[in-house]
């Protein structure tokens, strides 16, 4: 099985080197799924070039990126399904690395925050939210260095943007990180909670995402309440 695995991913590495973008996408998903599946052994025989192929392709530095003019591309649904992928393949390294991973985020956390920035479309900013959510999920107090100049901003952002998927996963993000960072945190409850109680003024029967914003938060009250009891008002 060793064998056979290592084969499969050092294969799929080497396609993220192509020059294709749906090759090289297809290929994230196919690694993702082989780390998921086997676990960190499988991940230490092609960590290195996996690490640096995936950083190259949040950086646009990649072979498949470095061609064509990126700033249409950057529109498209394709550039969407593509970028996912890589973002999915970063918080599969959180999921399957756990803490080894921490090491390795000064390097992939300032390109994600680069899909973040408001001048980006809709679908790269819940992407790059969604993105650092997960890491935040995955590596709890791991993450502790990035909260004020990082995922703070990023999450009140998020939560005050228009547009419901990002408010998810703002919200998201929000319940992940109190409940990773406990104490740590607790001083910014107050603009947590103010921010996320907006949520609850969105009508949940609109649509299927505006659903998803209020379980979110709901979620994210929750995970505070568990987190540090005595910094929310629960009364309220």
């Amino acid at each position: 099985t060793a064998t056979v695995t290592s084969v499969i991913l050092k294969e799929l590495v080497e396609l993220l080197k192509d020059d294709d973008q749906e090759t090289v996408g297809k290929a994230c998903g196919g690694i993702e799924k082989t780390l998921d599946l086997c676990g960190p052994f499988a991940l230490a025989m092609v960590a290195n070039d996996c690490l640096a192929a995936t950083h190259a392709l949040l950086t646009k530095s990649a072979p498949c990126q470095v061609l064509g003019d990126q700033d249409d591309y950057d529109d498209d649904d394709e550039h969407e399904t593509f970028m996912v992928a890589v973002c999915d393949l970063v918080a599969a390294f959180g999921r399957v690395m756990g803490p080894h991973f921490v090491s390795y985020l000064p390097q992939f956390v300032p390109p994600i925050c680069e899909f973040a920035k408001s001048s980006r479309p809709i679908s790269d900013r819940s992407m790059a939210v969604g993105c650092l959510a997960e890491l935040a999920h995955e590596l709890g107090d791991g993450v502790k260095d990035y909260w004020r100049p990082v995922l703070l901003p990023a999450i009140l952002a998020g939560l005050a943007d228009e547009d419901h998927s990002i408010r998810r996963n703002a919200a998201y993000c929000a319940g992940a990180c109190c409940e990773g960072l406990g104490d740590h945190i607790v001083g910014d409850y107050v603009q947590i909670l103010q921010a996320v109680g907006q949520l609850f003024n969105i009508d949940p029967s609109s649509s299927d995402t505006a659903a998803a914003v209020v379980d979110n938060a709901a979620a994210c009250v929750s995970r505070m309440i568990m987190a540090s009891p005595s910094n929310v008002p629960i009364q309220q």
